[in-house]
């Protein structure tokens, strides 16, 4: 129980338990890819908007047997799709001849030529086998068939030194490929190597990942674009970590450059135009295309034509289609540049989640106002998702966002939910304490931020207001008591609107008397000012009230007002609690409402308070005493109007009485005597100028200490 109070007390503590919890979930359902699908989306994103931020190699383009190559040959040579294998290998000479570094072929040559023989009686398969050895830089495509039923192309085997052995330290594709489609063996046999094309898709069928090494039989074959990519860089047969290369189990992460096809990533070039400039060099013509175009590029050969084109789903494909070979030019300049996407590490991932998480959460828990709390989550949320994108930018790192955010959304409502419970009953006291007793807006206030009060006792800056109706018990004899009830409860009314329009706290009614509090339990810097106004609004609805009806009884309050610190909170037992205020300065409050009696005046303040709410209100200081109980004299004043409301009368008495005030306490009687006379000649009823005038009679021949100060003591309360 003590840990629940605790808790209910700390909401810091619940924010990070809610926290905890969001991202304890969460990240359950990472562990059941849950998430997978939608973040790799956000992933797509990322590429999406940074398109064209990275370049790919200058080193890398795209040979494309595309529809123009295809319409060209159709029309000028007659000759029709597929093309004889003499045209790969005039392909093949020319770019040796221009001095490229590596041709991958993305396509397949797995059946003999339909025209074996052309007319000079030349083995085409030969010519173009002899081509690609004399190149020594070709590599040739391979499919893996997964099923281990299906027939390898006439039962060919790959070249015993094309396959790579299979090491531990080499991650491949979980399974064992026993068949594949592979080339025929009179290409094979001069290929500088032999490369996997299978394409591998995510769940959603984009391409993101492709593995570099496949298991087949008892060997590994590498990547079509990692078997070039070793080859040019001298390192045949490394693993990936031996060439610093990250994998993401078995597979290497892609990262995209911008669009595929013509005027997009990568350079583009026709096929018919290398084959036609290779032409013009045999009959001694300047070629369209010089070979030197292609000096110590790598050339992926693939088709775009129609009927032929391989195009795939990757994440620029809502840009443009892309073709299947770009995919390994993707690979290659990713290499190449050593442009390597890196997934955040799996810990810090989950990390970055809880941490997340219990931000959302303790934020909402301290910030109980959810107009400032939404809007500071949300930023929170915000700078999360442009780290993400930041990291991305900057160094390729896929740092999550789909989870961070699940868990900080799900922290968000969990939060909420607590917050209701615990708010909702903290609230649910709030209104049940205060609802009666202060005005509707400033219940909605403290509904608004709990935080502002304490239910518990507290210390507050604030001013205490006590008023008491003259003569009641008097009064009350005369009345038949449903009358006076009437009457009270029409005072009573019209007092209390004028304390809650001021933000006071109505503590209680006692009988006809009043006890206010102004600064609690909402903290009010106006408080003193409010109250003061308050009183003099009460003051006047009762001069207006006995105009109003000459048998309604007067209702003539006096008001005690007093400012400085006191003590708020709960008081009571466990059967009944009241909210109210205690401590010396109410005291003081109560015996200022009583010094009016003293006096004949009707609101009395103190020193305290006159200076607090000096600026907005006209008052005159009446004297210096010790009222009873208190150790400490206090000065008083009598409050008279708001602030430039007096009139010429009372800006008289107020300018004599404090000329006769000062005589008074420099104990020139006879012109204390003269100056209070002025005042009553102003107004002769002035009960204050009565007093002196009296206390002068009495002072001037009564035996006075050295010291005195003009400290008048009141004997009674």
């Amino acid at each position: 129980m003590n840990l629940r109070a605790a808790l209910r007390r700390n909401r810091l503590a619940w924010g990070f338990a809610v926290g905890l919890v969001a991202a304890l979930v969460v990240l359950l359902g990472h562990a059941g890819g849950v998430w997978r699908t939608v973040e790799l989306k956000t992933l797509d994103a990322r590429f999406r908007a940074f398109s064209g931020t990275r370049r790919p190699n200058p080193d890398v383009v795209v040979v494309a047997l595309d529809q123009k190559s295809i319409n060209f040959y159709r029309r000028k040579m007659q000759v029709g799709w597929p093309w004889p294998r003499s045209f790969y290998q005039i392909l093949v000479d020319y770019l040796a001849q221009g001095g490229a570094r590596a041709v991958l072929f993305d396509m397949y040559f797995s059946e003999p030529s339909s025209d074996t023989k052309e007319s000079d009686g030349v083995d085409v398969d030969a010519g173009f086998g002899a081509a690609i050895a004399r190149a020594g830089t070709v590599h040739l495509a391979a499919q893996m068939l997964a099923d281990a039923d299906a027939e390898q192309n006439n039962d060919v085997r790959p070249e015993p030194r094309l396959l790579w052995p299979a090491q531990a330290n080499l991650p491949t594709r979980p399974g064992v490929f026993r068949n594949a489609i592979l080339p025929l063996a009179v290409l094979q046999a001069g290929a500088a190597g032999l490369g996997v094309v299978n394409y591998v898709e995510d769940e959603d069928e984009i391409c993101r990942r492709v593995p570099l090494l496949h298991r087949f039989s008892d060997a590994v074959l590498p990547n079509l674009a990692y078997s070039a990519y070793t080859a040019v860089a001298g390192q045949g047969r490394a693993a990936p970590a031996a060439l610093g290369v990250p994998l993401l189990g078995p597979d290497f992460l892609l990262s995209w450059y911008g669009p595929g096809g013509p005027g997009g990533t990568f350079p583009y070039y026709s096929a018919h135009a290398l084959i036609v400039s290779a032409a013009k060099l045999q009959m001694g013509k300047a070629p369209d295309l010089a070979p030197s175009t292609f000096k110590n590029k790598i050339v992926v050969v693939g088709g775009t034509a129609a009927g032929l084109y391989d195009a795939h789903n990757t994440p620029m494909a809502r840009q443009q289609p892309f073709p299947g070979m770009e995919i390994h030019a993707t690979l290659l300049s990713n290499l190449l540049n050593r442009d390597f996407l890196r997934p955040l590490d799996g810990r810090l991932a989950a990390a970055w989640t809880v941490i997340l998480a219990v931000m959302v959460g303790m934020l909402f828990m301290r910030v109980s106002r959810q107009r400032v709390a939404l809007p500071l989550i949300a930023v929170v949320l915000g700078c999360a998702v442009g780290a993400a994108f930041f990291a991305f930018r900057a160094w390729l790192l896929w740092v999550p966002i789909v989870e961070p955010l699940a868990a900080g959304s799900l922290s968000l409502v969990l939060a909420a939910l607590v917050s209701y419970q615990i708010e909702g009953r903290r609230q649910r006291e709030v209104r049940s304490v205060f609802s009666r007793y202060l005005a509707p807006e400033v219940v909605r206030e403290l509904l608004a931020d709990p935080d502002r009060i304490g239910l518990g006792g507290k210390e507050v800056e604030a001013t205490v207001f006590f008023s008491d109706v003259k003569e009641f018990t008097r009064m009350s004899e005369k009345l038949p008591p449903q009358a006076l009830i009437g009457y009270l409860n029409q005072y009573l009314e019209a007092a209390s609107q004028a304390l809650l329009s001021r933000k006071a706290l109505i503590d209680k009614y006692i009988g006809d008397a009043i006890m206010a509090v102004f600064g609690a339990p909402a903290e009010d810097a106006g408080h003193a000012r409010n109250a003061c106004l308050a009183a003099l609004a009460i003051a006047e609805q009762g001069r207006q009230a006995a105009g109003d009806d000459a048998n309604r009884p007067v209702f003539f309050t006096r008001m005690g007002l007093n400012s400085g610190r006191l003590v708020v909170g709960n008081v009571g037992s466990h059967l009944h609690l009241s909210y109210t205020a205690i401590g010396d300065n109410v005291n003081l409050a109560s015996r200022l409402e009583s010094v009016n009696k003293q006096y004949a005046t009707q609101i009395m303040i103190s020193e305290p308070t006159w200076r607090a709410a000096g600026d907005a209100i006209e008052a005159r200081e009446i004297d210096f005493i010790k009222v009873k109980g208190k150790a400490l004299p206090t000065r008083i004043y009598e409050l008279v109007a708001a602030k430039g409301q007096l009139t010429a009368q009372q800006q008289d008495l107020h300018a004599a009485f404090a000329e006769a005030l000062a005589a008074y306490r420099a104990q020139r009687w006879d012109q204390a005597v003269t100056g209070f006379q002025k005042v009553l000649h102003i107004v002769p009823t002035d009960g204050p100028a009565q007093v002196f005038l009296k206390r002068c009679e009495t002072l001037r021949t009564a035996p006075l200490p050295p010291d005195w100060d003009g400290v008048y003591k009141l004997e009674t309360k």
